[in-house]
């Protein structure tokens, strides 16, 4: 099972009603991308909105070091591109499917007469973009100022929120491993282990092949906000 890390910000099937989304999708163009297939480049002009209707797609940087950096990676109904339509900026990250994906390619022109019919979606997708914009800000400013192992518990206690809030006191798991952990946060894999080494000598996870199990979100959350000299602003 694919792990998913957007920053919370929630999938366009989400912001906008069926009907909406489905008269957007009719006027997408459907491509399908086989495991480790390039969609685009960074730097890329290709605007558009890329919809994803099956797989995963990750999106990331090319070290200096010739290593791959995983920024975040989306699943089904969640978007990317906004940045070329609403900045006319070149794509930010190289994108790479991570399973066999299929993906929505909605041209800017369509975009366009799609949203001068419905002026409300920009909106809902303007908002969006404002909160993953947010949460990249924090990101940033919680590698400069966090411990290691505390900015690594409160990324897994992101990560585990798609489960139910009715469990949030019991043990989790979070379908990561430490290589994809250190991806994700800009880390080799001796400091994610240092820091992993951390939270499971207090007994806040367990590792597991392929998975990190949260032994109490509710716990690893207080011992984060204990951690963190200043407390997330929230949006």
């Amino acid at each position: 099972m694919q792990t998913f890390m957007d920053f919370e910000v929630p999938a366009l099937s989400a912001l906008i009603s069926a009907d909406k989304l489905q008269e957007l999708l009719n006027a997408a163009k459907p491509i399908s991308y086989a495991l480790g297939q390039v969609i685009h480049l960074r730097g890329d002009q290709k605007p558009g909105l890329s919809i994803v209707r099956q797989g995963a797609v990750a999106l990331g940087t090319m070290g200096f070091d010739g290593e791959e950096r995983i920024i975040t990676t989306l699943g089904p109904g969640q978007s990317f591109g906004e940045f070329t339509l609403f900045g006319n900026l070149p794509r930010t990250h190289d994108a790479t499917a991570i399973e066999e994906t299929i993906v929505d390619q909605v041209s800017k022109d369509a975009f366009t007469a799609f949203t001068q019919r419905y002026p409300e979606v920009i909106m809902s997708m303007l908002v969006a973009t404002t909160k993953r914009l947010h949460a990249v800000v924090e990101f940033a400013e919680d590698l400069r100022r966090l411990p290691s192992d505390v900015h690594v518990g409160k990324i897994l206690l992101s990560l585990g929120k798609g489960n139910s809030p009715d469990d949030a006191n019991r043990a989790q798991d979070v379908r990561i491993n430490q290589t994809q952990l250190g991806q994700a946060l800009g880390l080799t894999r001796v400091s994610v282990n240092a820091a992993l080494a951390k939270l499971e000598a207090r007994d806040l996870i367990r590792r597991g092949y392929g998975r990190i199990q949260i032994v109490s979100p509710i716990a690893l959350q207080a011992w984060v906000r204990e951690q963190s000299p200043v407390e997330p602003i929230d949006g």
